[in-house]
């Protein structure tokens, strides 16, 4: 009784299901996020939610689940308004062919991921574009270069200026004049 209070009651979307296929419970935050009637739901196979061009890769993260007894993966499912929602799926196998399945909307993870890298993106072309040279070290070692260093220096690549170090891109006075201002 207090499991299936906590399962029907959690804010979290969850589904209890058999690997028989017989029985699935969703819980209401599982409708909600799926954006169906619960009673609709036991209705259908557990991959029905499963957008179709991903229900095989679902099939094979069930049998993982089976043979390790715990697994998480990433799947679209077919979510409110019939739109693709990317959701994380964490499974557990709880004894006598049933699975407990957590869910959680990944979508804002995933276009902060996105967003990120295109601000990533933005950022290495304003770098390799700017009229001024960059360096960057790691140990009198160059890590970074942009183009501009890389003509100042009169190397042709990155490969070539990597094989040297700090103290061969300067004179000897200005390497102390250097070496006292990363001090």
């Amino acid at each position: 009784k207090n499991y299936q209070h906590l399962f029907e009651n959690s804010s979290q979307p969850m589904v209890l299901f058999s690997v028989k296929g017989d029985y699935r419970e969703f819980n209401t935050a599982a409708g909600a996020l799926l954006g169906k009637p619960i009673e609709e739901l036991k209705v259908n196979n557990v991959t029905d939610v499963v957008v179709p061009h991903e229900r095989i890769k679902a099939l094979r993260f069930l049998n993982e689940v089976l043979r390790k007894r715990k697994y998480s993966g990433i799947f679209s499912i077919t979510g409110k308004n019939k739109t693709a929602t990317p959701v994380e799926i964490r499974c557990s196998d709880v004894g006598n062919d049933f699975v407990l399945a957590i869910l959680q909307d990944v979508s804002e993870h995933i276009n902060k991921e996105a967003t990120f890298a295109q601000g990533q993106k933005i950022y290495q072309s304003l770098l390799d574009g700017t009229p001024v040279g960059i360096l960057v070290l790691d140990r009198n070692r160059p890590l970074y270069s942009n183009e501009r260093f890389l003509a100042l220096s009169g190397r042709s690549s990155f490969e070539e200026l990597r094989s040297i170090t700090a103290s061969e891109l300067f004179t000897p006075s200005s390497y102390k004049t250097f070496q006292a201002a990363v001090r």
